[in-house]
């Protein structure tokens, strides 16, 4: 880079850092189960259509239980504190802006422990109620289909009700999980790393940094930045 260049790339540094927000263990509303072969070949379901078919959602759409109010806020967050450069940047804050991007965090993770305790709570009932209506629905399909797992072991060639359901949940005691499995340990990760010149040496990232943040005069700080290193180069140098 011609050293001018260089320079303005610097002008960056004292401003902006780089900044990674991820949250794992919250959405348990995308577990899935896979429906046991066994129970498939029982027939198609025109009940629960949205949730059973090969695979069954544990959690039905629109649960309390979703983490989808924590991740809308957290990408508000992003959105508001540390917008994107572009996949080859990453995104970044304004480190005179960081105090209030901590603030913010501290407040969401205020409504993760909130999140987390409802579905400590809750899970276990909400996974009991999606196993209920499985067996509920394959009941009547499993007296009719009268399958050989269970014609092999009936005395008279019958299937009762409650040979059904046993075996039913016999099947599904081998995929579905406990709340106590699913729920992982809920956390917000943050990362920051400062800039450096190799990272901030990319022909786009002037730019990028300015389409970022529209409302700050660059220019402005690129003339501070230069007097000082003028005032700094007029210095006496110590012998």
């Amino acid at each position: 880079m011609r050293f001018d260049l260089a320079r303005q790339v610097r002008v960056f540094e004292p401003y902006l850092q780089y900044v990674e927000l991820s949250l794992s263990g919250a959405a348990i509303q995308r577990h899935r189960m896979a429906i046991p072969l066994s129970i498939q070949k029982l027939g198609g379901s025109k009940d629960l259509e949205s949730r059973l078919r090969t695979t069954f959602e544990l959690i039905e759409k629109g649960s309390k239980l979703s983490s989808k109010p924590l991740e809308d806020a957290l990408n508000e967050i992003r959105k508001n504190f540390t917008p994107s450069l572009g996949k080859d940047h990453g995104r970044v804050v304004l480190k005179a802006a960081k105090l209030h991007l901590v603030a913010r965090l501290t407040e969401f993770r205020n409504k993760l422990e909130a999140h987390q305790k409802a579905v400590e709570a809750d899970l276990q009932k909400h996974l009991d109620t999606s196993r209920e209506q499985i067996v509920a629905y394959y009941q009547a399909r499993v007296i009719e289909a009268k399958p050989d797992a269970l014609l092999g072991q009936s005395l008279n060639g019958e299937i009762s009700e409650a040979t059904a359901k046993k075996w039913l949940n016999g099947e599904l005691d081998k995929v579905f999980p406990s709340a106590e499995s699913l729920i992982q340990e809920m956390k917000l990760d943050e990362r920051y790393k400062d800039v450096t010149f190799e990272t901030l040496n990319r022909k786009d990232f002037l730019e990028s940094v300015k389409d970022a943040f529209p409302n700050v005069d660059w220019d402005k700080a690129y003339s501070e930045f230069k007097a000082a290193g003028q005032w700094e180069s007029d210095e006496p140098k110590a012998k």
